[in-house]
């Protein structure tokens, strides 16, 4: 069935994931990095010093996602979604009236837990668990909220920082969330009993003698089985696992260090900051295919694939000097980054019994999140070794690589686990 149709039959739901991803992009990476000069500025910071910082915010962020992440098992996803959204909302103010480091490192730590945990938690969570048959599809088309957020915000967010000043800028962030996305998110889903909380729904039928019509496509599509805690048990995914944190740990430190790779290269951030409008649209239309190509040959089969175009970015970037190699090689970021948002979540999907999902994948979005505060760390220990941007283009190589090697020889194993 085609995305079109599936937009049809389900615009609402579609758009309510598409909404919690595109609200994530207050606590992505890519959002912070250009309000990371205005940190050091108003702090006194080093561009070592707020890496650290970062890093480890974004590691109790990931310990907070593990706890917190799982309660969308067992809640309404309205009153869950308004709660994420108000935690997120509430850390976009206090970074903006922030005056002091405790103020700076507890609003980091709610929009990180907030935006790139929780807001993205709730939009894949939702639709993985309502859809079956057309899963990867879904998926697909929620998470182009995420390269939708990384191509209108770049440019937008370097005027109104130029125009407005950081703080502000952060401030109409939060309103426009709390203002714009929850309200709408929740208007879209009202009527929508067993997509906000299945368990109950299902519940509240038995109780009555009733039977639910499956959840969309259900009865044709590849539903996991294992627990939660039985994934980290599976041969399967522990081989699979490194590959599931590779891009996120790999580009959150390319992208966070992005600045010291423009000052070596002798071009200005703005250069980068275009580029992004490259990532998102290759994240969009690549994140869009792996949806019908994983509903066709599964998201285990494509999975230790997805890496490849990102390594030979790195690889382009690494190896040509020339100006037109920044979007070529953002592009190939963007490639991988598209294919990793959709199947990533469809991957687990096809594991683990659709009741404990939201468990299941509150502790893999944590185990991603931690991923994403080491990176920035770690190449930032290589630019303090005087690796310079080519040590950290060719480490991306080499991880990237090894990880996809891992990941195709435990996918061709016949046993799941």
């Amino acid at each position: 069935m085609s995305l079109f149709a599936l937009l049809r039959d389900q615009p609402r739901l579609i758009a309510f994931g598409l909404l919690f991803c595109f609200g994530s992009s207050l606590g992505q990476t890519f959002f912070i990095s250009f309000f990371v000069p205005g940190f050091m500025q108003a702090f006194g910071l080093s561009q070592t010093g707020i890496a650290g910082v970062y890093a480890g915010i974004t590691i109790a962020a990931a310990a907070g996602l593990a706890w917190a992440g799982r309660h969308i098992d067992r809640m309404d996803l309205s009153v869950y979604g308004a709660l994420v959204c108000a935690f997120l909302g509430s850390g976009c103010f206090l970074l903006a009236g922030s005056w002091g480091l405790p103020a700076l490192v507890a609003g980091l730590f709610m929009v990180r837990l907030g935006g790139q945990g929780l807001m993205s938690h709730v939009g894949m969570t939702a639709v993985a668990r309502y859809f079956a048959a057309r899963r990867g599809a879904a998926i697909a088309l929620a998470a182009l909220g995420f390269p939708l957020g990384e191509i209108l915000l770049p440019l937008l967010t370097v005027g109104a920082i130029e125009t407005l000043g950081w703080r502000l800028t952060y401030a109409l962030g939060g309103a426009a969330l709390m203002v714009g996305v929850l309200p709408l998110a929740l208007w879209l889903v009202r009527g929508e009993a067993r997509f906000r909380d299945p368990a109950k729904a299902e519940a509240r039928a038995k109780a009555r003698g009733e039977t639910l019509p499956d959840a969309d496509g259900a009865a044709d599509g590849p539903v996991g089985v294992m627990s939660a805690k039985a994934l980290w048990r599976s041969p399967l995914f522990l081989a699979l696992a490194p590959a599931y944190v590779a891009a996120p740990f790999a580009v959150t430190a390319l992208i966070f260090h992005q600045s010291a790779i423009a000052a070596e290269r002798g071009v200005g951030l703005e250069v980068f900051a275009a580029s992004f409008v490259l990532f998102g649209v290759a994240q969009i239309v690549f994140g869009t295919a792996a949806g019908p190509l994983a509903d066709r040959f599964t998201a285990r089969a494509l999975f230790p694939l997805h890496l490849a175009p990102f390594a030979a970015g790195a690889a382009l970037l690494a190896l040509v000097p020339a100006a037109w190699a920044v979007p070529a090689y953002m592009t190939l970021m963007g490639v991988s980054s598209g294919f990793s948002a959709t199947l990533r979540t469809a991957l687990i999907a096809e594991l683990v019994r659709p009741m404990e999902l939201g468990a299941a994948r509150s502790s893999l979005t944590a185990l991603m999140v931690l991923s994403t505060a080491l990176g920035p760390v770690a190449y930032g220990g290589l630019l303090a070794l005087g690796w310079g941007s080519a040590g950290m283009l060719w480490t991306t190589v080499a991880v990237t690589l090894a990880c996809s090697l891992v990941a195709v020889a435990a996918s061709a194993r016949r046993a799941p686990g």
